[in-house]
């Protein structure tokens, strides 16, 4: 909850003098709109310290960017995956487009919110051509770094399974 978290980052900046936080959650929006809005407002109240977090694209508002920088956001690191829209909600299962992706890194860049972008390459079934889908994707992005990490299915997965089996 907010007030749990809150509780818990006060005693990081109370007790032990933090001066930075480090969100450790793949998707930071994965909570509740309303849920955010009560955090963004005690934290920028509160705590006010720099702080990374990590996001999904689909996940980025106005809204959400606005808060980020009433908090004191530091940086934003999102998990694109991949640039090919087909290849990505066929493979990944994530169902959204690259002018949603586009919007949502634009209002961080607008709001000058430094960003990374995370991407996966080696997919099995994945070919050159789909690569530089993604290469061309992120050279629109306008982000200020980018990562490139190879598939690394988790045992018990569906894709490692997919990934053994070709």
């Amino acid at each position: 909850s907010p007030q749990k978290l809150m509780e818990e980052l006060r005693i990081l900046k109370d007790k032990y003098q933090a001066e930075y936080i480090y969100f450790n959650a793949e998707t930071f929006f994965a909570m509740p709109d309303a849920y955010f809005v009560e955090l963004a407002n005690s934290y920028a109240e509160e705590i006010k310290l720099p702080f990374w977090l990590q996001t999904r694209p689909e996940t980025l508002t106005a809204k959400h960017v606005e808060l980020l920088q009433q908090m004191n956001v530091a940086h934003v690191n999102i998990g694109l995956e991949h640039g090919n829209e087909e290849f990505r909600a066929k493979v990944l299962k994530r169902k959204m487009s690259n002018s949603l992706i586009i919007d949502g890194l634009r209002a961080l860049e607008e709001a000058s919110i430094p960003t990374t972008v995370n991407n996966i390459m080696g997919f099995p079934d994945e070919t050159r051509e789909l690569i530089f889908d993604s290469i061309e994707l992120n050279r629109e992005l306008g982000t200020d770094s980018v990562n490139a990490y190879i598939f690394q299915p988790y045992r018990g997965s569906a894709m490692f399974d997919d990934a053994l089996s070709k």
